[in-house]
């Protein structure tokens, strides 16, 4: 159902809006055309989304991959198109229940551990070096969290999930056929301004070009396709009617072809996890002649399209050598070293920490000057945890994390629709495989993770729901 603000309200916030346009326009004008378009584009995105906040967050569903081509840097911070949709989202949920006089809450299990989880982090700040980092890593932390606590407010019914998930495919399409074009396209010569990559992932570092598509990095583009392919694979063993085969197969096609190109190593891992769990959970579906013959011609196709892809400028041994080099190489050595510093400043405040975003300062020669390469990160979550938030902070993001798993095996117990089944299945096991692929990465304020967690909490909330008034 969708919801529209009074007609009077509108015209306050029509009346507020042109104003608003107007000086913002005689402020751009003066910056870009550029600069003058988004805004436009911005209070038009705006009034939209006021009138109704699911189209807000269906866009944002769409923009999550668009990390690094999509965004723009505004007063030294990079701001993405999913940051300001969702931005825009929360203040048109709030203003409609405030104006309609309808502000309710649905249960959200992760409310006060989350608020816990804040409060540790906003106090670890008494051992920050560099408080300006840390302020603006506990700011990007606590806006991208608030999403697990956003979404369960609006994904309240099934067509909700329903819709979301198709957004997440037609998403995953696009930015996976734009992911083989940047491979080819770096493999025949355009220059990056045209593929869209970085010069650190050109066919000129190893050989071959790691796909990162519209993400900020290949192993940030590994972890988002975590949840398109979970939920595809749990829908394709499913008895759902929602999604034809056809649609699932060339998701699950495309997506893995990409998740391969983009030489991530832990996402390997990762995906691997959340396909054998997948898997076990849908045991009674696997046993079908027609779905095994099935996914048997998907990883066939995968397997050669990957092949020809990779085989192109005999980039194949290059490859299989970079893949199997896991414990050589600079990369290695460099995690030995993080790792190491991530102990020492655990050691030096094991309860709360060196401070949220602490790290990077910690490992630097002095904490306000910055390498070259950027604040250096631990490449392993749960140990940069430790070492910027302590064990309170650690063990708080543990609740968490049990509470979402243990409610999602209650949730499996009691619920019997098969939509629900499938995307409660995919959803928890793509949680599983990027708590997997952080140990390879450590970034918590990425807007995919906290989708996932939202949206796995609505899927619970429903299930258990359904249960109840069966």
């Amino acid at each position: 159902m969708f919801y529209t603000l009074r007609s009077s309200s509108l015209s306050y916030l029509g009346i507020f809006g042109i104003a608003g346009l107007l000086l913002f326009l005689q402020f751009t004008a003066a910056l870009s055309p550029f600069m003058a378009l988004g805004a436009v584009l911005f209070i038009f995105s705006a009034w939209l989304i006021l009138r109704n906040p699911y189209f807000g967050f269906y866009a944002m569903t769409f923009f999550l991959p668009f990390e690094r081509i999509g965004s723009y840097d505004v007063l030294g911070a990079t701001v993405r198109i999913s940051q300001v949709l969702f931005f825009l989202t929360l203040i048109g949920w709030l203003a409609r229940g405030i104006l309609e006089q309808r502000l309710t809450f649905q249960k959200n299990p992760l409310f006060f551990p989350l608020l816990l989880f804040f409060a540790l982090n906003t106090l670890s700040l008494v051992n920050a070096e560099n408080i300006h980092r840390s302020l603006l890593v506990l700011a990007f932390t606590v806006f991208t969290s608030s999403l697990a606590l956003l979404i369960p407010q609006i994904m309240t019914r099934s067509d909700n999930i329903l819709t979301a998930t198709r957004v997440v495919f037609v998403s995953t399409a696009v930015v996976s056929v734009f992911g083989m074009y940047q491979f080819i396209g770096d493999f025949i010569g355009l220059p990056t301004e045209i593929t869209g990559l970085r010069e650190l992932y050109t066919k000129d570092i190893l050989g071959f070009p790691r796909v990162q598509s519209t993400a900020l990095e290949p192993l940030y583009f590994a972890h988002f396709l975590l949840l398109p392919l979970g939920f595809a694979y749990a829908l394709f063993l499913s008895k759902s009617v929602h999604f034809r085969l056809r649609w699932l197969f060339f998701i699950l096609i495309v997506g893995s072809l990409n998740l391969i190109l983009t030489v991530s190593r832990g996402g390997y891992i990762a995906f691997f996890v959340m396909i054998l769990g997948i898997t076990v959970f849908s045991l009674r579906n696997v046993l079908s002649l027609k779905r095994i013959a099935t996914f048997s011609i998907a990883v066939l196709v995968v397997g050669l399209l990957a092949i020809r892809f990779l085989n192109i400028d005999n980039a194949w041994e290059k490859f299989l050598t970079h893949t199997q080099n896991v414990f050589s190489g600079a990369s290695f050595e460099e995690r030995l070293a993080t790792f190491e510093y991530a102990r020492r400043a655990f050691i030096s405040h094991p309860w709360i920490g060196v401070g949220v975003g602490g790290f990077g300062p910690f490992m630097s020669i002095h904490p306000y000057v910055v390498p070259k390469e950027g604040w250096k990160i631990v490449n392993n979550e749960f140990l940069e945890l430790l070492s910027e938030v302590g064990l309170l902070g650690f063990f708080t993001f543990l609740i968490i994390v049990s509470i979402l798993l243990l409610r999602s095996v209650k949730a499996l117990r009691v619920n019997r629709d098969s939509f629900l089944r499938a995307m409660l299945v995919g959803s928890t096991c793509a949680f599983i495989a990027m708590l997997v692929q952080y140990q390879t990465f450590s970034v918590l304020y990425i807007m995919q993770v906290w989708f996932l967690i939202g949206l796995l909490v609505s899927i619970q909330n429903l299930a258990l729901r359904s249960t109840k008034t069966a």
